[in-house]
């Protein structure tokens, strides 16, 4: 484990989570600046505004700055919903860019997962940050041939039979499967 040390004081924190970068006590510290932050930005005209969605008023409690700021104002529940409802949305348009069923004919929208062909979707998920937005984004805006030459539709019965097969388990071996299998058969 690599050491790193708190920005503001410089104590060791590498037994903090990896994305710390202060220690425990200048996180209170910070917590209470933000805070103090918000507390200004009432002034502003950013808080006791309404939620363009449900007309709620937004405060300290419901809502956070960048979503205060928006033109959309909205409180945390709306925006949660809001987000939910377009993840979806593009999911949706995304399995229908595919074709809507997997190749053993299945087109349950909930067990149909986007497959990358080679196995090489760590790579993927590096690239874009984690981020599936970004990557639905990019898969919607993608050359069609290059999308089918490197991503297909699968339901999750065929995705891990294939990953089984092509040994894409996370480093496990078919060895070992093979083992569990005749254990439990």
């Amino acid at each position: 484990m690599s050491s790193r040390y708190c920005s503001v004081c410089g104590k060791d924190i590498s037994h903090r989570h990896h994305n710390a970068i202060y220690c425990e006590d200048c996180a209170k510290i910070q917590e209470i600046i933000i805070k103090k932050n918000f507390a200004n930005q009432i002034t502003d005209g950013y808080y006791g505004s309404f939620c363009t969605a449900c007309g709620e008023v937004l405060t300290l409690e419901n809502t956070t700055t960048s979503l205060a700021k928006r033109s959309d104002r909205r409180c945390r529940y709306c925006h949660n919903l809001y987000r939910r409802k377009w993840k979806r949305e593009k999911r949706l348009e995304l399995i229908e860019v595919f074709g809507g069923k997997c190749k053993c004919g299945f087109s349950d929208w909930r067990a149909l997962q986007i497959d990358h062909i080679n196995g090489d979707g760590v790579k993927d998920l590096e690239r874009f940050g984690g981020n599936r937005d970004v990557f639905y984004n990019y898969l919607l805006k993608m050359d069609p041939d290059e999308r089918s030459n490197s991503y297909q539709l699968l339901c999750a019965n065929c995705n891990w039979i294939k990953r089984y097969e092509n040994e894409e388990h996370g480093g496990y071996k078919k060895e070992y499967f093979q083992e569990l299998a005749e254990r439990y058969d």
